[in-house]
């Protein structure tokens, strides 16, 4: 019977195990085709072509799930006033990344307002940044 309980035991702590490491390694990383939005953001900021499964590009794909929701705008054109954001700031002495722009836009932007110009907040977010 001490064998047969200690057998159990060893099985189940091995297959306790065995499910602890699966959900440590996490969900695989997502794939992005070269086309994609934020794919193309991500290398902007990186100054190079990422790999399509690199792991930064995850968090250019959040911003723009959310700003989506509250944008009227596609997600490409989001992408490209956020690139012209950096523009206008670096004229003025202001360093600040892509990903830092959309964030600044997804974060004026209340969730639970209407569906808004995305165009408009980053032109008010860039003025802000830049105190004029």
């Amino acid at each position: 019977m001490k064998l047969r309980l200690s057998l159990l035991l060893g099985a189940t702590l091995l297959v306790l195990g065995t499910v602890a490491a699966a959900c440590e390694a996490g969900e695989p990383a997502a794939s992005y085709s070269e086309d994609d939005p934020e794919y193309l953001l991500a290398s902007i900021d990186a100054g190079e072509p990422l790999s399509v499964d690199d792991p930064s590009i995850s968090a250019y794909a959040d911003r723009l799930d959310s700003l989506d929701e509250k944008c009227e705008e596609e997600r490409s054109l989001i992408g490209d006033q956020a690139v012209r954001a950096t523009q206008l700031l670096a004229e003025e002495g202001v360093s600040v990344t892509v990903l830092e722009a959309l964030e600044g836009f997804d974060e004026s932007i209340p969730g639970e307002f209407p569906v808004f110009s995305c165009a408009e907040i980053g032109a008010l977010w860039t003025t802000l940044v830049t105190g004029q």
